[in-house]
């Protein structure tokens, strides 16, 4: 909820799309603040966990609406939330089973990867992604 507030300011000072790809670095680090398993008691990495989660889903949910209010054609609204909420939903539907599948795959494997490097290897590919894809999808230039 605090994160509402930083990102409201930024929005107000640059575009909701240039805002909204910062968000997306602070979900991957999200994810790769699991590694911290290695060092820390789990409470800490909880803790940073969440704390990341926190500032980049906010800004991420928030934008997203401001985004969909702002740069969608007005007779077309009714349909990006719509389409917007299908995707998201089916998303939501799917991920859990993959995440599932992922884990009994590694069910083997050393404890380091089950514990965390699942969660590890998908901050550092959505972390690539952002800084590389994400530059093109989002229009945003240097």
């Amino acid at each position: 909820m605090v994160a509402y507030y930083f990102w409201g300011n930024l929005n107000a000072k640059y575009s909701t799309r240039k805002v909204l790809y910062w968000t997306l670095p602070f979900i991957a680090i999200a994810c790769l603040s699991w590694v911290g398993l290695l060092v820390l008691p789990v409470y800490a990495v909880l803790i940073m966990v969440h704390f990341f989660l926190g500032i980049g889903l906010g800004g991420f949910n928030q934008l997203v609406f401001n985004f969909i209010i702002g740069d969608t054609p007005k007779s077309e609204r009714p349909m990006f939330i719509a389409v917007y909420s299908a995707l998201t939903g089916f998303a939501a539907f799917l991920g859990p089973l993959v995440g599932g599948w992922l884990y009994g795959l590694v069910s083997d494997a050393p404890m380091w990867v089950q514990s965390f490097g699942i969660a590890v290897t998908a901050g550092a590919v959505l972390l690539m992604l952002a800084f590389t894809y994400g530059r093109i999808i989002f229009n945003i230039k240097q």
